[in-house]
């Protein structure tokens, strides 16, 4: 369901991919497992049958949908970990 690292070896956003779009989910989900339900409006992403995430649906391919609170444990972490949004 996410990305664990990137090349460099430093944490990555965590992310899911549908349809060549990229949606963020809690960093605690990072290389589990999970499902994506497709609304009309939105994306919702299902782990342990609950909703962790959920995103208004992208349409243009490449495109990418975070959501910052997603990232809060990995900050409390590793302050400045991530990239500029």
């Amino acid at each position: 369901m996410a990305t664990s690292r990137n090349p460099r070896g430093s944490p990555a956003p965590a992310w899911c991919r549908w349809r060549a779009c990229r949606y963020s989910v809690p960093c605690e989900r990072v290389g589990r497992r999970g499902s994506t339900r497709l609304y009309p409006g939105s994306v919702a992403i299902v782990a342990d049958n609950a909703i962790v995430a959920r995103h208004e649906r992208l349409s243009n391919a490449g495109e990418t949908r975070y959501d910052w609170q997603h990232y809060i444990p990995l900050l409390q972490r590793k302050p400045g970990v991530l990239p500029a949004f």
